[in-house]
C-alpha cells in the first residue's frame, strides 16, 4: 500500500469512528476549511457539516467501508471511493443503510482531509431485523 492510499484509509477511518462516537467537531475536523458535504443532493460546508452532525448523530451507529478505491490525480487531489453500511439503534430496534460515498481528498503534510465527501444511499436496500 502506498503512502497516499495509507493516509486515504487512515482518514475514512477516522471519520466513521467519529461518526460513531457521535462527536460532530472531529467528524468536522475531517474536512479542509473549504470541504463541502453532499448528502442527498444537498451542500454544505464549513459550520453546517458540524450542525448536520450534530442534529443526526442521536442514536448508536456502528459503519463499516469496504471496496476502497483511491486515484491520484495530475491536480494533486486524490480521488476514492468506497461502499458503505452503516447500522442505527433506535428505541425500536436497529436498522440500517447501504450506499457509498464519492470523495476527493487533500493530503498535505502527511495529513488527508475531505475536499469534497459525497454520500449516495441506496435506496434498495433496507436492512432491517424483519425477515
Amino acid at each position: 500500500m502506498s503512502g497516499v492510499e495509507w493516509q486515504v484509509h487512515r482518514l475514512l477511518h477516522r471519520y466513521i469512528a467519529a461518526v460513531d462516537a457521535h462527536d460532530a467537531d472531529a467528524v468536522a475536523a475531517c474536512f479542509d476549511d473549504g470541504g463541502v458535504l453532499v448528502v442527498r443532493g444537498v451542500e454544505r460546508s464549513g459550520g453546517e457539516i458540524v450542525a448536520f452532525y450534530r442534529e443526526k448523530l442521536t442514536v448508536p451507529t456502528l459503519h463499516f467501508v469496504t471496496g476502497i478505491s483511491v486515484i491520484e490525480r495530475p491536480d494533486g487531489v486524490v480521488a476514492a471511493g468506497c461502499g458503505l453500511f452503516a447500522l442505527e439503534m433506535a428505541d425500536t430496534g436497529w436498522s440500517g443503510v447501504a450506499g457509498r460515498y464519492d470523495d476527493l481528498i487533500r493530503i498535505a503534510e502527511g495529513d488527508a482531509t475531505f475536499a469534497r465527501r459525497e454520500l449516495t444511499i441506496d435506496q434498495r436496500v433496507r436492512l432491517t431485523p424483519d425477515p
